[in-house]
C-alpha cells in the first residue's frame, strides 16, 4: 500500500516521521500509515487528465476496507487486505 504512504509523505512536514505498520488479523492483512497531519483523507474525482487524484479510489478497490482515525498528533489510515 505504498499509495497510504505516498499520500502521508504529501501532508506531513518536512522532518517530521511516517510510520507504516503491517500486521496479520486472521487471513486479512491490516495496514496502517500515522502521520502528524490533521488533514482529512478525501478520496478526489480526477478527470481523465489529471495525473494525480486517483490514490484513495485504488486504495479503496484493491482492500476489503479502509478508513482513518485521528490520534494525538496527527492521524492513522488504515487498510484490510
Amino acid at each position: 500500500m505504498a499509495e497510504l504512504v505516498e499520500n502521508a509523505s504529501k501532508v506531513t512536514e518536512v522532518g517530521e516521521p511516517v510510520h507504516l505498520g503491517v500486521r496479520a488479523i486472521g487471513t486479512d492483512l491490516l495496514i496502517e500509515v500515522t502521520d502528524s497531519s490533521e488533514l482529512t483523507p478525501v478520496r478526489r474525482c480526477a478527470s481523465e487528465l489529471d495525473e494525480g487524484g486517483r490514490g484513495l479510489l485504488l486504495v479503496q478497490e484493491l482492500t476489503s476496507l479502509w478508513g482513518w482515525h485521528p490520534v494525538e498528533g496527527g492521524k492513522v489510515v488504515w487498510a484490510v487486505l
